[in-house]
């Protein structure tokens, strides 16, 4: 089993967009070298179809053969009770779709690093003063058994990714239960290598101080309340802790509250040295959003020559592109900064501007605020 180090990830959902627009596919896998992990999940069912999971696996590896992908499970929650039997099942029946498939055989082998839990919360009732070998037949009960699996059969990774401190739709206020579920799987098992911590700020029914604890609990490397107190000590150490980005439909934001809760995560977390994943809706909302994660990393668009700096140059080679050249993937999906997909003139105009007058926005950032 791989030992995984800085991981960056995309959560890519398969049932979100069945076109699978080829120019999101090559904008979020090229044109974004800084994410190397896609996490590969069902959206709207219990049960990610194998067939859809090889073939954007597939699309995304054509672009970046350097990719790691981490396979979804169905999903587990207040609703659906998936048995330890059907997840193992699913993750058999696209193992085997992969290894059927001439390409799919070489990712499953060379980079398929490990699986995701598609579980946000615990949703049954657990003791935390006894081990982890309580008997329980719910949440608690699959995740060891898919952990076992997982590490002992399949010898892959178990990515999870939970809430922090979410009141859920009950009438009940789960806030404190959810982030003692929350401490205790990291605390005092070893179900889990990387723990990816969604703050809950970006949904309605999150509160801004769940970014600080998120902070807190990276920086102590185990769960903390609110305040910054441990919430147990920890006794177990394989789980990485790291943090979620949240964002989706910046679209008619008229009082700018999406765009300033967004905002808040990037002073939170910009720069910070930690495992993270992005969640920024589905593929139809990544054509949109795309170009946010790569300013959440410094990505310079437009940068022709790639040195980190716009200037002339880069428009010039940009017209040069468009009339002489062929751009590899990763240079049209920077130097795109009018959308359209494609490298043009006007794209040169816009990058030429852009250098004479910082304050201009490139129409593929503004677009993120103003599609409907």
């Amino acid at each position: 089993m791989e030992t995984i180090n800085n991981f960056k990830g995309l959560l890519v959902y398969t049932t979100s967009d069945t076109k699978y627009n080829d120019i999101t596919i090559r904008n979020i896998s090229a044109g974004l070298p800084d994410i190397l992990d896609y996490v590969i999940l069902d959206r709207e069912s219990n049960k990610p179809y194998a067939s859809q999971v090889l073939e954007i696996a597939k699309k995304i590896y054509a672009y970046r053969p350097d990719a790691r992908f981490w396979i979804g499970t169905p999903r587990y929650d207040q609703f659906e009770h998936p048995s330890f039997d059907f997840i193992k099942g699913s993750i058999e029946e696209i193992k085997n779709t992969f290894m059927n498939d001439s390409v799919g055989q070489a990712i499953w082998n060379n980079r398929v690093k490990g699986i995701y839990l598609n579980m946000e919360a615990l949703y049954n009732t657990i003791d935390y003063n006894l081990s982890s070998n309580q008997n329980d037949n719910g949440c608690l009960s699959v995740t060891r058994n898919l952990s076992n699996y997982v590490h002992n059969t399949l010898d892959l990774n178990l990515l999870w990714i939970p809430y922090y401190g979410f009141k859920g739709d009950t009438g009940i206020d789960l806030t404190m239960k959810t982030i003692k579920d929350l401490a205790y799987m990291v605390a005092r098992t070893d179900f889990f290598d990387i723990v990816i911590i969604q703050p809950h700020y970006y949904p309605k029914s999150g509160v801004v101080e769940n970014l600080d604890a998120v902070k807190y609990s990276i920086n102590c490397n185990n769960i903390c309340y609110r305040d910054g107190v441990e919430v147990f000590t920890r006794t177990h150490h394989r789980a990485k802790i790291g943090f979620e980005m949240e964002v989706e439909n910046l679209s008619s934001d008229g009082d700018g509250k999406k765009r300033n809760c967004y905002e808040r995560y990037v002073q939170t977390f910009k720069n910070f040295n930690a495992p993270m994943c992005y969640y920024a809706g589905g593929l139809t909302l990544l054509q949109y959003n795309y170009p946010l994660i790569g300013l959440f990393f410094d990505t310079v668009y437009g940068d022709a020559d790639q040195n980190g700096i716009l200037s002339a140059n880069d428009a010039a080679i940009i017209h040069q592109y468009t009339s002489f050249g062929a751009p590899t993937p990763q240079i049209i999906s920077i130097c795109d900064v009018d959308g359209s997909g494609y490298l043009t003139a006007l794209d040169a105009s816009y990058v030429l501007q852009k250098t004479l007058d910082d304050s201009f926005v490139f129409p593929i950032i503004e677009r993120i605020y103003n599609h409907s």
